[in-house]
């Protein structure tokens, strides 16, 4: 029966890769499959560069490889201060983010993994996701990325096939390393009747990938809250900098900087960012109007906009006769310099890659040996 068993793992690992060589072909099928869904997750599958890998390649976990290249990106802790000198960042592009469907029964807008925006370095995808009771993301893979959850309101569980297991509420955050493979179970709590929050992607150094999976968390109470002058702008910061307040967490191996800001009428924030970082915000609430001189735009809620990398400062504002407050998430990191080829939740380098992350999950090896036999309790929830 054993051997039985095997034997069907690796004919679904050759059937899914026949899907992945001909997705040009059968796309569409795919990205409204739930059979597919179930098995690798809750993204569409799409695939988004071709290159050439050595196929069944072990990938080394030694301490000696990861840390020969180093476990982060070296970058400035020096206060970054905004001044009239301040050259700021002007916007790219603004687009709304259209709700689906998502997971078994979530609802999500993605700003971030769709045609407007797409391997926006080092981000892969960036749900403002909203689950209920009896809904959620069951058991699924990932390899190559790490995933940050921000809880606005409610709470999520989490569970791994690690042992990591936790809890959520509302301005906590989450941060997993999925590296050469883990298998978890996101879930929303049965207290609660809606559970919201934002859920980030974020690629992994490339000789990282191959890192061992890990946890953590961040409580609400141990987030810095920093104030304007006039105390008409307050920010969260979750990671990074902002009004003299410095919150540089080491929380994911990709530096990011998450800001998460609530603009009263009349305030005002220019807000400093790396240089060369890749940046976007989404907004929560409210109205609120981004940029400077003829380049501005008012922006209402739900949206994504993208600013150009090119700058030091990025510019919000909300205007003294507006009926409310404006919230919005600012996010910015440092982009890498290898491809991204990305199948579901397995983010690699390579399309060879993706085929060994296919077949190292079906037969449970090289980073996913945890995973035969093992069904998370949360998981349970949706029977």
């Amino acid at each position: 029966m054993k051997t039985l068993a095997f034997v069907l793992s690796v004919v679904i690992a050759l059937v899914s890769i026949v899907a992945f060589l001909f997705q040009d072909e059968i796309s569409t099928a795919l990205a409204s499959s739930s059979v597919v869904a179930s098995a690798l997750g809750y993204i569409p599958a799409g695939i988004l560069e071709k290159l050439p890998f050595v196929v069944g390649k072990e990938l080394d976990t030694s301490a000696e490889a990861l840390s020969s290249e180093g476990t982060s990106f070296p970058w400035d802790h020096e206060p970054l201060i905004a001044s009239d000198m301040s050259a700021p960042r002007a916007i790219r592009k603004v687009f709304k983010a259209v709700e689906q469907a998502e997971g078994a029964g979530a609802r999500v807008r993605r700003s971030v993994g769709t045609a407007h925006l797409k391997n926006f370095s080092p981000f892969l995808m960036c749900d403002h996701f909203s689950i209920s009771p009896g809904a959620g993301f069951p058991d699924h893979p990932h390899r190559g990325q790490e995933t940050i959850t921000y809880l606005l309101s409610g709470a999520v569980d989490h569970e791994d096939f690690t042992g990591s297991k936790g809890t959520i509420e509302a301005g906590s955050l989450q941060f997993m390393t999925a590296g050469r493979g883990i298998v978890h179970a996101e879930m929303p709590s049965q207290n609660h009747d809606t559970n919201v929050g934002i859920q980030l992607w974020v690629d992994l150094p490339k000789h990282l990938k191959s890192c061992e999976p890990r946890y953590r968390d961040l409580h609400s109470s141990e987030i810095p809250v920093a104030k304007s002058d006039d105390e008409k702008v307050e920010v969260k910061v979750i990671s990074g900098q902002s009004f003299g307040v410095d919150s540089v967490k080491d929380l994911a191996y990709t530096p990011v900087w998450i800001l998460d800001f609530n603009i009263q009428p009349g305030g005002s924030v220019a807000q400093p960012l790396p240089k060369g970082w890749n940046s976007f915000l989404y907004t929560l609430e409210g109205e609120t109007t981004f940029g400077v001189g003829s380049g501005t735009q008012k922006v209402g809620q739900f949206h994504n906009l993208v600013w150009d990398q090119e700058g030091e400062i990025v510019n919000a504002s909300v205007d003294a006769d507006a009926k409310e407050a404006a919230r919005f998430i600012l996010i910015a990191g440092q982009p890498m310099d290898h491809p991204i080829v990305q199948y579901g939740p397995f983010v690699v380098t390579s399309r060879d890659e993706v085929m060994q992350a296919f077949m190292d999950y079906q037969t449970h090896s090289n980073g996913f040996e945890k995973a035969a036999g093992w069904e998370s309790k949360i998981g349970k929830s949706m029977a």
